[in-house]
């Protein structure tokens, strides 16, 4: 999963149970709301965190994504029917991620879904959504609490995660299910994740004790890391952000601003042959409809971030960028554009610079993130 995106807006987000350690850590003092939680921009140095995320692992506080317990007879057909995901078929330890649709098909949030006991699992997404569980929940027999203030969520992300987890004294991590360890009386559920396209763990604990397993790690070397280098890793793979790329179906002011799976590069997470979740019809009859809008993997010349800035095809303009970083691997910005469908298969653009008042256009070209053969790969 990805964090929700990034607002600068609200004057007094929550401390994550991790805040007081992270900022003892900070020295570039770059917070952020994320999910009305207080999240790290960067800690430092974010080419640093970069490399540590692409090359060896970072730490990352999670405390900003939503979790809920859910349990009872009826846990796996409720969360069959809230979300994308085939719960059911989950074995205790095993997870999966998804999405949350409304009625007419459209995204309203990314999960993740695991399976702790026969009757019970862990539901994660970037927000509550508690009117939305209400209402799905009637009918089952089901209960769910929201533990996101009294859980602490720190992940290990990156190609050497499982090293550092192993050295710190949480033995060798499944990479399949996740399990409880007992680390220095602290009872800690490590369990395989994904932060976009960056694989590691994610570790669950009593939020009391995050200032001892943030320690335990940061002691060992493990360099905290910030939401400006997970952008900029997830936007080479070409990964959707709800709240930065596009606006969730329950969020958006007007009906046209929700988006479906296949206009947000996340139709995969809604498998057709899946479950009857909730907007399945619909989602299924908008897979044979032309899109209406597309969300475009785009290069663009030149190091300064264009969020915001006009996409232009034949003299007009087409859409606008969504989100974007300067990657280190790729030596330019990339960035996610949200366009009209129509113009999805033309290979070369141009982008308004936000801030300029020449009117300047940068030349911008798609890219594949899935090509083995990009450049500087």
């Amino acid at each position: 999963m990805i964090p929700a995106g990034a607002c600068f807006d609200n004057a007094s987000p929550m401390p994550t149970a991790a805040f007081r350690a992270a900022a003892s850590s900070s020295f570039a003092n770059r917070w952020a709301s994320v999910s009305g939680w207080t999240s790290a921009l960067s800690y430092g140095d974010v080419a640093a965190e970069y490399d540590a995320l692409s090359r060896s692992a970072g730490l990352v506080d999670l405390g900003c994504f939503a979790r809920l317990r859910v349990w009872g007879p009826d846990a796996a057909a409720f969360l069959e029917r809230l979300t994308t995901t085939s719960a059911a078929r989950l074995t205790p330890g095993m997870g999966v991620p998804g999405l949350i649709c409304d009625e007419d098909g459209r995204v309203v949030d990314t999960v993740s879904v695991r399976r702790l006991e026969d009757d019970a699992f862990l539901l994660t997404m970037t927000a509550p959504r508690a009117r939305r569980l209400g209402l799905s929940a009637r009918g089952f027999n089901v209960s769910y609490d929201d533990v996101t203030a009294s859980a602490g969520a720190l992940g290990v992300f990156g190609p050497k995660a499982s090293e550092v987890l192993s050295e710190a004294g949480f033995g060798a991590p499944d990479p399949v299910r996740g399990v409880q360890k007992t680390v220095r009386g602290v009872n800690v559920a490590v369990s395989p994740d994904a932060l976009g396209p960056v694989k590691g763990w994610s570790l669950i604990f009593a939020g009391e004790e995050t200032l001892a397993i943030w320690d335990r790690l940061t002691s060992r070397g493990l360099l905290p890391v910030g939401l400006d280098a997970v952008d900029a890793l997830r936007l080479e793979a070409g990964a959707p952000r709800l709240g930065a790329d596009f606006v969730g179906a329950d969020d958006a002011v007007r009906y046209e601003d929700a988006r479906t799976p296949f206009e947000v590069r996340l139709g995969a997470l809604a498998p057709l042959e899946a479950s009857w979740f909730n907007g399945r019809g619909a989602v299924r009859a908008r897979a044979a409809q032309p899109r209406r809008r597309a969300l475009l993997p785009l290069k663009v010349s030149g190091a300064e971030p264009v969020d915001g800035g006009p996409v232009f095809a034949e003299a007009r303009i087409i859409g606008v960028v969504a989100s974007s970083a300067y990657s280190p691997r790729f030596r330019c910005v990339l960035a996610l554009a949200d366009i009209d469908a129509g113009f999805a298969e033309r290979r070369r653009f141009e982008v308004g610079a936000p801030k300029a008042r020449t009117g300047a256009r940068i030349a911008a070209e798609q890219y594949d993130p899935a090509s083995e053969d990009e450049d500087n790969a």
